[in-house]
């Protein structure tokens, strides 16, 4: 799979043979910009590591039972199961703050925490991202050029700051001690950090990862 071929399925996941379940799973827990497609891109390009994507963010749940034309919730998930399974049996997910479905059909599930060291530059990203509408490389064009809004990026800075402590709160709650992945860190050695998060799952590290999301834009 390519680049242009991953940002087909990201838009467009085929309806998934159900016969395909998992044995284990795992989430990449993030908040907005801090560079968790390019690491799920990464994990995807492995052919090992599931198929991690939005699949209980709002919006891509609405298209997607459209899409598929599910029944109910029960239904959804286990579609989801499938279409996030890569054969070998390894389920992934990404998720925000607050969209974390109830684990029970997840087996075994890890979990890895993506940060941004530079938290202006990851609110400075948000900013921009919400007034053109471009949040990732497979989107439409850019709706105009953003504008300097210092305090849209202070407020929006706070914002990411309370997502994280959430996260930090759920996994201090439920005994969990998440594998932490550094966006900076990430761009920096993508192939080296996509195995150590196979090392982390269990996985073989005889794998070449490579990006399928452009890592200037990361979401």
């Amino acid at each position: 799979m390519d680049a242009e071929q991953y940002a087909h399925w990201v838009l467009a996941p085929p309806r998934p043979d159900l016969g395909l379940r998992p044995h284990e799973s795992y989430f990449v827990c993030a908040s907005p910009r801090s560079g968790s497609w390019f690491l799920c891109g990464l994990l995807a390009s492995t052919g090992v590591a599931g198929r991690p994507h939005e699949w209980f963010w709002r919006d891509t749940r609405t298209s997607l039972e459209r899409d598929w034309n599910v029944a109910d919730d029960a239904d959804y998930v286990e579609h989801v199961l499938a279409a996030g399974t890569t054969p070998n049996g390894i389920f992934g997910a990404k998720v925000m703050f607050g969209s974390l479905p109830p684990l029970e059909p997840f087996p075994s599930p890890r979990f890895v925490w993506m940060r941004r060291r530079d938290r202006e530059a990851q609110a400075t990203s948000f900013a921009r991202a919400i007034q053109t509408a471009h949040w990732h490389h497979w989107d439409p064009p850019p709706r105009g050029e953003p504008e300097d809004r210092p305090a849209m990026v202070a407020a929006l800075s706070d914002e990411i700051e309370q997502l994280e402590q959430g996260w930090a709160r759920w996994f201090d709650e439920h005994d969990v001690d998440p594998l932490e992945v550094v966006y900076e860190d990430l761009a920096e050695g993508p192939t080296g950090h996509t195995k150590r998060v196979l090392s982390f799952l269990g996985l073989s590290t005889d794998v070449e990862p490579r990006p399928l999301t452009l890592k200037c834009r990361p979401g």
